[in-house]
């Protein structure tokens, strides 16, 4: 609507009326000005004005955004800095190991958005947002540290767990959710939300009044930082086309539209859950208050979790008590034993950009995507890969987690995936070589690709502001299934139309593709190279098919010179579900597949997913060890190649780790070098050099099977006890 039917005057007359003691000329009209703009309205563009009438009170700078075509004020500000929104804050971290809190200075930043309107809800004295909220885990109950007898907020309750016929009584301390930080007076002498940081806490067992279990600080710094990053999200979608459609899949409650901004998100900052290993007995086993109906198992504390989370509202039902579910999409960021997960921004953005992700593409979380070699979890690893760019393009760095990385060993709880942060979006990984099995390693050569098409092709005048505007655009228009190859084609199809005329398609598509996240082999060379550190495989829940082994992440393709007779797979397991099928979808069946010459082809056929596999074998797995193995019988002729999967018949997930294969050599064979296949199968240098080698074993040191749920959301569990110790005794092993 372009025409302006309201003129300046009427428009310095509006603003005036809602101006609280407005300086008047003589003849009674408005100091002041006005000039034209065009406003957003919903999903229209109107004409309008934006006024500025001078007011008496000096407490006041107010502006107006008047719609020339209804006079209807469309929006106000307050353009007054305010020291009571002064706040201290990183930027954007307290840096690495030769860094940390006392040692990096924080800045002195103000609660507002960048039109200068206050980040606080009208009348706020504490943490309640214009666009998110706040809150705090208070260890102690009402959240007051000067309460000598004040102990934790307790949950009690029954629940059952998988293979225990009878109800099992808890008593469990949990977090007591509350505004803490304020820049009321009265309860802070700052009169701001200038606090101090208090970060790791003290070492030995856990102290609910250590300041840093329930420091403002963190509740601050995670409130400035994701309103920072969501501003800009914001600014991204008015800088591209369409804005916000009305599509389905916008309507979340964490859907960035004007109709649905009531449901605010919100971030809960120093997360801890009860210490469930407080009742494991000294020797292991059942804890015998599992059996105990009339005493219960009673938890006396909380523990530290090393990680961060984005958990939609509609995975709320995953975390077992219900103290921890909340009403609207929230980000836990939890209290590590030697990082608090709040102070680390790139972390704080990489959890917004679930968000986002959530309320524009609303990808799938654990769904994998099967072709004819492999099946790979490709939605949730955009998920992830998409998240590190958003947190990498705003920050203006590649590097996620330097503040936690470094400091953590990984982590985590019941319903909640953990986060491992210790990646860069400056690497060189390709396909299949970065494939693990696991969305986080799996992600690293998308994020990279789009990161280094905007560092070394579109960066522009604007340092990338074009670029990401057309990263948000592909967002916005990409299915919930989307794959790696479809974002790569739907960001190659808008890099063409936002930067005509500089065979910009051509060369972005160039990069996709020489990371192999287009036309990747799927098929990897472990001829002479060392065990392969993890090998992730999904399991039927993920899928629609009912019948036949679903794929490894990749097929290994061995070069036999010498003939090969038979084949071994060996490697240690983990994941599964020991406890009757409620973790990850239920227990895995390993199958080992193998075929001579080229590469083992999978086929939909129904609901049966049908393979041309010339060996298949069921995989052992040792009950105490985890040890397992498989032998096939082949027949390699010399010169030849084998082409090995590890499959999976069963509904849960697997891990295998330090996954290896190797030959039994015919009786005589001259020795030939096999060079790399016809199928394209790329080489993997038995020295672990090259860019598509497998990465080393977590450098976090999570080893311990597929990880619980999302960090952006939760996978379906039940039963607190036994599930909650599962995965800290888990936690507890890695770390041995």
């Amino acid at each position: 609507r372009t025409g302006w039917l309201i003129g300046e005057a009427e428009a310095m007359a509006r603003a005036a009326q809602q101006t609280v003691l407005p300086a008047l000329k003589d003849d009674g009209t408005p100091y002041g000005a006005a000039r034209k703009v065009y406003l957003q309205v919903g999903d229209e563009v109107h004409a309008g004005w934006l006024v500025h009438v001078p007011s008496v009170d000096v407490r006041l700078n107010p502006y107006f955004a008047i719609d020339a075509t209804t006079g209807a004020t469309v929006q106000r500000w307050n353009r007054v800095f305010h020291a009571a929104l002064d706040a201290n804050a990183y930027a954007p971290t307290p840096g690495g190991l030769d860094g940390g809190v006392g040692v990096a200075p924080t800045i002195k930043v103000s609660l507002t958005h960048p039109d200068g309107g206050s980040m606080l809800a009208a009348g706020a004295s504490v943490l309640t947002g214009t666009q998110i909220d706040a809150q705090n885990c208070c260890t102690v109950a009402g959240c007051d540290p000067h309460a000598p007898d004040a102990g934790p907020r307790r949950s009690r309750g029954n629940t059952m767990i998988p293979g225990i016929p009878i109800p099992i009584r808890y008593d469990v301390p949990v977090c007591d959710w509350v505004a803490s930080a304020t820049n009321d007076v009265a309860k802070h002498d700052a009169g701001s939300f200038e606090y101090p940081p208090v970060d790791p806490p003290a070492a030995g067992p856990f102290n609910a009044f250590d300041p840093a279990s329930s420091d403002a600080f963190s509740e601050v710094h995670s409130f400035y930082q994701v309103n920072r990053v969501y501003d800009w999200v914001r600014g991204l979608s008015r800088a591209a086309r369409p804005l916000f459609p009305n599509n389905p899949r916008l309507m979340s409650p964490f859907a960035m539209r004007e109709e649905t901004r009531a449901r605010k998100p919100a971030v809960r900052t120093n997360v801890v859950f009860p210490n469930f290993l407080d009742v494991l007995p000294p020797g292991g086993g059942i804890p015998p208050c599992l059996f105990d109906m009339d005493a219960g198992c009673v938890i006396p504390t909380f523990t530290r979790i090393d990680n961060a989370a984005f958990i939609p509202v509609e995975s709320f039902g995953s975390l077992p008590l219900p103290e921890y579910q909340n009403s609207v999409d929230t980000m836990m960021m939890f209290q590590g034993n030697l990082a608090d997960f709040s102070y680390d921004s790139t972390v704080l953005w990489h959890e917004f950009g679930h968000g986002a992700i959530f309320a524009t593409a609303g990808l799938a979380l654990d769904r994998l995507s099967i072709d004819s070699r492999s099946a790979n979890n490709e939605s949730g690893a955009l998920h992830e890969g998409l998240a590190d760019y958003i947190s990498g393009a705003f920050g203006g760095g590649p590097a996620m987690g330097p503040y936690v990385g470094p400091r953590v060993g990984g982590g985590g709880a019941v319903g909640v995936r953990t986060e491992p942060y210790l990646r860069d979006l400056d690497n060189t990984l390709s396909c299949p070589g970065v494939l693990h099995g696991e969305v986080h390693d799996d992600s690293r050569h998308v994020a990279s690709a789009i990161w280094r098409a905007r560092q070394d092709l579109f960066q522009g005048g604007d340092q990338g502001a074009t670029f990401d505007a057309t990263f948000y655009a592909m967002l916005v228009s990409i299915p919930a299934q989307a794959n790696f190859a479809s974002v790569a084609n739907t960001m190659q199809s808008h890099v063409e139309r936002v930067f005509p005329g500089v065979d910009a398609g051509t060369r972005i598509a160039a990069i996709f593709d020489a990371r192999g996240v287009t036309n990747c082999s799927k098929v990897l060379d472990v001829t002479g190279a060392p065990p392969y550190s993890r090998y992730g495989i999904g399991g039927r829940s993920q899928t629609p098919y009912t019948m036949g082994a679903i794929p490894g992440p990749f097929q290994l393709r061995v070069r036999t010179p010498n003939g090969a007779s038979a084949v071994r797979v060996t490697a240690q397991a983990g994941g599964g579900d020991p406890l009757g099928g409620v973790l990850g979808g239920g227990q895995p069946t390993l199958q080992a597949l193998a075929r001579v010459g080229s590469a083992i082809t999978f086929t939909p056929s129904g609901s049966a997913l049908q393979n041309d596999a010339e060996a298949d074998v069921a995989v052992a797995i040792a009950a105490m060890t985890g040890a397992a193995s498989a032998d096939l019988t082949v027949a390699a002729p010399c010169g030849g190649d084998v082409y090995v999967t590890v499959g999976n018949v069963g509904m849960g997930a697997a891990t295998l780790q330090n996954l290896a294969v190797a030959v039994t050599p015919l009786a005589s064979c001259p020795t030939t070098d096999g060079g790399v296949g016809a199928d394209g199968g790329t080489m993997m240098n038995p020295d672990g050099g090259g860019t598509n080698n497998p990465m080393p074993l977590d450098p976090l040191g999570v080893v311990d099977g597929p990880a619980i749920g999302c960090g952006c959301s939760a996978s379906p569990v039940a039963g607190v006890f036994g599930l909650m110790l599962l995965a800290l005794v888990r936690r507890r092993r890695s770390r041995s």
